[in-house]
């Protein structure tokens, strides 16, 4: 073969390489550009998502706080301050706050699914590992929810025996949870050692799953900054 042909040959055959190197680049930079554009939605749902959280978190706190104060209350209270309580929406209260348990239902698919990626960069680990804490916090509280639940269950029965039906339900029985509740009903209760005794147990879980909630809000804020920092 002559030079010229061997050099044409060679400078087609660099062509063919080069042009081989450009559609791999192009390709990795697609490809990462892509991966790019998933990671910032992964990561702009998931400060949506802690939000909302966030906002759940709080108004369920809320909540707990308001019925361990009536339960404290109703513990301080002798039966004959009881059978002085002004209204029938606060005796109302009461029985909520003894037998309606207060738990979280976070929102976690997308924290699920963070954690099922691959971290792109040292503020992506971050985020995966605060993500990873708030979600082990969110399955420890799910045994106490359950807990309380099983408490509330088990007392309906007991706290309906001491309540009134609406007159205008036309029912023989009903529910504590759709009862009226008279003052001398919350003073037989206060009176029962037993039904004290389950009012008092559900307060101290109130409280355990209260302290939860509260450790919960502090992670979703230090979540929420570690996210906002890695976007």
């Amino acid at each position: 073969m002559k030079a010229p042909a061997i050099r044409r040959a060679l400078l087609e055959a660099a062509f063919v390489i080069v042009g081989i190197l450009v559609a791999f680049s192009i390709d990795a930079w697609w490809d990462d550009r892509q991966e790019m554009e998933v990671h910032d939605a992964v990561l702009a749902s998931l400060a949506n998502e802690i939000a909302r959280n966030q906002e759940l978190v709080a108004s369920d706190t809320e909540i707990a706080g308001r019925h361990l104060e009536l339960i404290d209350r109703f513990l301080r209270a002798t039966p004959e301050e009881l059978a002085t309580l002004p209204n029938d929406t606060l005796m109302r209260s009461f029985m909520n706050a003894f037998g309606n348990p207060v738990t979280h239902d976070p929102e976690t698919a997308v924290a699920r699914m963070l954690m099922q990626r691959p971290a792109r960069d040292a503020d992506g680990l971050r985020v995966q590992e605060e993500t990873g804490r708030w979600l082990r916090i969110i399955s420890d509280s799910e045994e106490q929810a359950e807990a309380l639940w099983t408490l509330a269950v088990e007392a309906w029965p007991a706290f309906a025996r001491n309540s009134l039906p609406y007159a205008s339900d036309g029912l023989a029985s009903m529910t504590w949870m759709n009862a009226r509740v008279s003052p001398q009903g919350l003073g037989q209760i206060r009176a029962n050692p037993e039904l004290t005794a389950r009012i008092i147990a559900k307060g101290q879980m109130q409280g355990n799953y209260r302290r939860q909630l509260r450790f919960s809000a502090a992670l979703l804020d230090s979540l929420a900054v570690i996210v906002a920092d890695a976007r």
